[in-house]
């Protein structure tokens, strides 16, 4: 898989190597995850959820974490 992209259903290595702890990775981490999912869904008005088949670009989780951040 290129790095470029992610499974939703194989959570990327960049939520680990972020500034979260243990405490936040529950709240937080799913926050991110669900803004991704939503923002992905967005570009494919005809498709209402994710699969394990879909790359989703690492740019929207980058953008997913600025806007919970930013909240």
């Amino acid at each position: 898989m290129s790095r470029q992209y992610f499974s939703m259903y194989d959570i990327p290595e960049l939520i680990v190597k972020k500034k979260y702890s243990r405490r936040d990775c529950n709240e937080t981490i799913l926050k991110v995850l669900n803004k991704v999912k939503v923002l992905y869904l967005e570009d494919k008005p005809d498709q209402e959820t994710v699969t394990d088949d879909d790359l989703v670009p690492l740019v929207l989780f980058d953008s997913a974490i600025r806007i919970v951040e930013h909240k």
